[in-house]
């Protein structure tokens, strides 16, 4: 298991819901309608490679929002709530 370090999670507004881009090691450069976050993971990290993102669902809108950046999959469930959806993210340099 690894110790959590941060991270940059590119954000993406669209649908009056935040999506979760990609996740980098440095800070990227984003395009019009994206902003960038510095996230430290929450939990522990097993995988060096992978983080998991919680979403969660806005049922008004019928969309998944970005609500976390985890180590691992049970947190980011966790996270997610009953009807969220988390999913893995390969991190990108």
């Amino acid at each position: 298991m690894s110790e959590n370090h941060s991270l940059f999670v590119v954000i993406e507004e669209v649908m009056r819901g935040s999506h979760c881009v990609s996740v980098h090691r440095t800070r990227p450069t984003v395009g019009r309608g994206e902003a960038v976050h510095e996230v430290t993971p929450l939990g522990l990290q097993s995988d060096p490679e992978v983080v998991y993102i919680a979403q969660t669902y806005d049922r008004s809108n019928d969309i998944y929002n970005f609500a976390g950046l985890y180590g691992n999959y049970d947190e980011a469930r966790s996270a997610s709530g009953a009807k969220g959806s988390p999913r893995p993210a390969k991190i990108e340099a």
